[in-house]
């Protein structure tokens, strides 16, 4: 069954607030002008690639922490270049591809902290040249390859 924002998400100015709502997917129907999506405190294990992002311009932060994200499809992002904050603290991600983040080449802070990443290989964050702040904290790394940060040129916290 797919939730339309008009049927749960509050909305004010161009904040879309789906936090708290057991939500399993993304709502549908999200207004053009939101800049800020709260989607944190939901049951959402995976991230699919139905092309929400491809209509929302103006997007600039997207929290979907203390989920249970276990999967981000390829190409999830596409159409988010505007987004510049990605918060997924407090999921189940147990990896990162440079390709599950395609289509976010404006985001500075990406949040990534408390889930159970084991390993950051060469290219994980292939794309994300504007990332300044990237939180890895909390996670069970246990190797970083060497590199693994070089598509990451603007890294100024870690």
């Amino acid at each position: 069954m797919s939730v339309t924002v008009s049927q749960c998400c509050r909305c004010e100015a161009n904040v879309v607030d789906c936090s708290n709502l057991r939500l399993t997917k993304f709502p549908q129907h999200l207004p053009a002008s939101t800049t800020e999506l709260r989607l944190n405190n939901n049951d959402i294990s995976v991230l699919e690639a139905t092309g929400v992002f491809k209509t929302l311009s103006q997007l600039k932060k997207i929290n979907l922490s203390n989920n249970k994200i276990s999967e981000i499809e390829d190409g999830v992002f596409e159409g988010a270049g505007s987004v510049m904050e990605l918060h997924l603290t407090a999921n189940h991600l147990d990896s990162v591809r440079g390709t599950m983040f395609r289509g976010m080449g404006g985001v500075r802070m990406l949040m990534l902290r408390n889930n159970r990443i084991s390993c950051i290989h060469n290219g994980s964050f292939t794309g994300l040249t504007n990332v300044r702040l990237l939180s890895l904290y909390d996670n069970q790394l246990h190797t970083i390859m060497p590199g693994a940060f070089d598509t990451l040129p603007h890294l100024s916290t870690l």
